[in-house]
């Protein structure tokens, strides 16, 4: 039986791909780098979708950037200030409400202090169980130790959790902590990046995720 389920913040409950690639572009002017995603496709956004990973330490290191750190960071978290609270991802508070009798917390890199008002916002606050950020575990994202203490918080196995992320990354995760592993398209990384991690699972939208969660429900009931 399925008994938790385990989200990504950014690009599965929160519109912020956007804000990631804008604050990469000032990243790199910032500090004179040429923008590392481009491949002259004529369209940088989805050059940067194919590009960018899960983990932002993997994207600085690729920048050259791991010796400025907290700079780049500080960029990062302007960039986030000056578009306010992000959107919903369309449908899911849906799929939040319509999964019943299952815990649902939030793993993310972000910072809790950015995701808490989103929840409020949204009417998302009496849903999420928990929401563990960056610094609140004894791992962070994409070590699958995190997830591992998280099932431990609520004394759940591998086989009753999921993970929905929409990175590459995140599904090495979910896999490596032996979780169910479901890739979600409309984020960070488009589908055949995400599928390149071999996810259990793959949804297009918010809809195909909450039919995907009730039939995964209903089978492990039979198990």
């Amino acid at each position: 039986m399925l008994k938790l389920a385990v989200y990504d913040f950014d690009g599965v409950l929160a519109n912020t791909t956007w804000t990631g690639y804008a604050s990469h572009r000032r990243i790199c002017r910032s500090f004179n780098i040429h923008f590392a995603w481009s491949d002259h496709s004529g369209d940088d956004f989805q050059d940067w979708r194919n590009w960018v990973s899960g983990d932002w330490r993997d994207n600085l290191e690729r920048l050259g950037l791991m010796d400025r750190v907290e700079e780049a960071m500080e960029i990062y978290g302007s960039v986030a200030d000056d578009g306010g609270i992000p959107s919903l991802v369309k449908g899911m508070d849906r799929t939040v409400a319509g999964l019943e009798n299952c815990l649902q917390v939030i793993l993310t890199l972000n910072m809790r202090k950015r995701v808490l008002p989103f929840l409020e916002k949204h009417g998302l606050m009496s849903k999420i169980t928990a929401t563990y950020g960056a610094g609140d575990l004894s791992f962070d994202k994409p070590n699958p130790g995190a997830l591992t203490e998280v099932m431990e918080d609520y004394g759940v196995s591998p086989e009753e959790t999921v993970y929905v992320g929409d990175t590459l990354e995140d599904v090495w995760f979910a896999n490596e902590a032996g979780v169910v592993s479901i890739g979600m398209e409309g984020g960070y990384n488009p589908e055949e990046r995400i599928r390149q991690g071999s996810p259990r699972y793959f949804v297009r939208n918010s809809h195909e995720l909450l039919e995907l969660l009730r039939r995964i429900k209903k089978e492990k009931k039979k198990v």
